[in-house]
């Protein structure tokens, strides 16, 4: 397989927990991970994916929507929150009296995908283990934060809502490659055992379930991919069409 494999770099958000030690080395330890950050590994990512252990509910919130500078993203669930339920929406107005009461939520399931919209009202929430794959912007308005003292940015949020729905997906597990998403702001596939698959694209392959679960590959254009009978990967890209013909 060419291929390198990818160390995650650890985030200390307020509302992290102690799930992603293994993925971020032993100089983790004790400490509170929320997310484990990777990347396709160009200089200028044109995708970032996550892996995040929400300890508690994050912030509500939504990101910019606009031509060249928009955030979609896409959970898939390794495990589903407390409730079995996650944030995808709130009835305006965003600034009125209780937004909690205004909430939307959609139930999910291990094994599914959470497709949000830029601009889209969102949030995980408490007891949340998830790998996201997201456009490379990092840029976050804060509509509500459950009593924690941070800003919020109200009227960008506002600027950029956008009431197209979230998609929730239920991916096939049959060997070979399941696609799930296919946008010009990524792709997303899964990969299940047994099977060996040449990379259509440069991306990344990150273990979900198998011996090898946690681990992610850089993988280039054309290398071959091996997996056993039981294990299941999840394949991003976003093809640069001129490093990556077809």
């Amino acid at each position: 397989m060419c291929a390198s494999k990818l160390i995650p770099r650890p985030v200390e958000p307020p509302w992290g927990g102690n799930c992603l030690h293994d993925l971020c080395g032993a100089d983790c330890t004790g400490r509170s991970i929320g997310e484990a950050w990777i990347h396709d590994g160009t200089v200028t990512p044109r995708i970032i994916l996550k892996w995040i252990d929400a300890r508690e509910h994050l912030s509500v919130q939504n990101h910019p929507n606009r031509p060249g500078g928009s955030k979609r993203e896409a959970w898939y669930i390794l495990q589903p929150p407390d409730d079995g339920r996650i944030i995808t929406g709130m009835k305006e107005p965003l600034d009125g009296p209780d937004p909690a009461s205004r909430l939307e939520y959609t139930s999910v399931s291990a094994g599914q995908v959470l497709e949000m919209p830029s601009g889209r009202v969102h949030a995980l929430t408490a007891g949340s283990i998830v790998y996201e794959i997201q456009e490379p912007l990092d840029v976050t308005y804060r509509i509500y934060d459950w009593g924690r003292p941070r800003e919020t940015h109200i009227d960008d949020a506002r600027r950029s809502i956008n009431s197209e729905p979230a998609i929730l997906h239920t991916p096939s597990r049959r060997p070979g490659r399941n696609p799930i998403i296919a946008r010009k702001e990524f792709t997303l596939e899964l990969w299940a055992g047994p099977c060996a698959i040449e990379a259509p694209s440069a991306g990344v392959l990150s273990h979900v379930d198998g011996p090898h679960r946690g681990g992610s590959w850089l993988v280039e254009h054309h290398g071959i991919l091996i997996l056993a009978r039981g294990e299941v990967a999840l394949w991003a890209s976003r093809k640069d069409e001129a490093l990556h013909p077809a």
